[in-house]
């Protein structure tokens, strides 16, 4: 019988990311994230305090999709909009580095 791999869980300050169960919480509060922005959540989760660009935020979260159909890096500020109205209270831990991209700081 083939052994299931643990769900990758992260916890960045008080946001939570469980891929095992495709969902995301913060401060106990489950989010109701699209998955699309579940992905960008987890792409930031997993590179907590560093600056992702657009285009690393789009090769790491649309990576199964067809990127020849994404026209614009605007595409990533929409989810990143999305993303801080779900948080709340919580959204500043998701920054804007001007002319760099986005980061998910633990608090």
């Amino acid at each position: 019988m083939a052994k299931i791999d643990e769900p990758e869980v992260m916890h960045v300050g008080p946001i939570t990311v469980d891929l095992g169960r495709r969902e995301a919480s913060a401060r106990g509060r489950v989010l109701n994230v699209k998955p699309r922005e579940l992905d960008c959540l987890a792409a930031l989760a997993r590179n907590t305090g560093r600056v992702l660009s657009r285009q690393q935020l789009i090769e790491l979260a649309w990576r199964d999709a067809d990127l020849d159909g994404i026209n614009s890096e605007r595409t990533v500020d929409v989810h990143v909009r999305r993303l801080r109205l779900h948080l709340g209270e919580d959204a500043h831990l998701l920054r804007t580095v001007a002319r760099a991209g986005y980061r998910l700081d633990p608090g």
